[in-house]
């Protein structure tokens, strides 16, 4: 019997992390190109993730093309030790826009992808790191509830968030750009309030 839920919570081997993730955002980008179906909601991809070494950034960043085919911004929150590893954040800034969570107790929410007014994805707590554990992961493809919960998720940690390096320096431009965005997103500006907790498991 099929689940009755539009929420697809699987176990997810570590191995095969990334491959589908990436399979999830090149169906929604490719949906969104077909002519007549319109495009990728506000042109906005939101995105969090433990480090640029997630499986996450991985997928996202290999679709870089079609990404920027489509119009889509990422806006993407790394948690501290974002800077380590083999993917320097620095290699992310000119296409993405980039903060940081320096307060360690964000690590106990979730990583997670906002693609769409319906389309989301919620993956384990960025306290674990994704290649070394399997986990359970959310895929929710035609669920409202779940994408606005994760979209004032997300904008709760980017105000808590600062920007990395070298974005700080285009701290004006960063600021007006997430400021529409999220303007777009927010029919009310207090969801911005009223959303999760950042730090409540989801």
């Amino acid at each position: 019997m099929s689940p009755k839920s539009p929420v697809n919570a699987v176990v997810v081997r570590k191995e095969e992390k990334e491959a589908k993730l990436q399979a999830f955002v090149s169906a929604h980008l490719a949906a969104c190109s077909v002519p007549g179906q319109g495009t990728v909601a506000t042109n906005a991809m939101l995105l969090v993730a433990r480090s640029v070494d997630s499986p996450l950034v991985k997928a996202v960043k290999s679709l870089a093309a079609e990404i920027e085919a489509c119009g889509v911004t990422v806006f993407a929150i790394l948690t501290p030790d974002a800077e380590a590893g083999a993917a320097p954040v620095a290699s992310l800034a000119p296409a993405w826009t980039i903060r940081c969570l320096a307060d360690v107790r964000f690590r106990d929410a979730h990583e997670q992808l906002l693609l769409g007014p319906a389309t989301s994805w919620i993956g384990d707590c960025m306290r674990r790191d994704p290649s070394k554990r399997d986990a359970f992961e959310s895929y929710a493809d035609a669920c409202p509830v779940t994408a606005d919960n994760a979209r004032k998720s997300f904008w709760r940690l980017w105000n808590a968030a600062k920007p990395l390096g070298e974005i700080a320096a285009r701290g004006s431009t960063d600021t007006a750009a997430a400021s529409a965005v999220a303007a777009a997103h927010a029919e009310n500006p207090s969801d911005h309030t009223n959303g999760p907790s950042a730090l409540t498991r989801q």
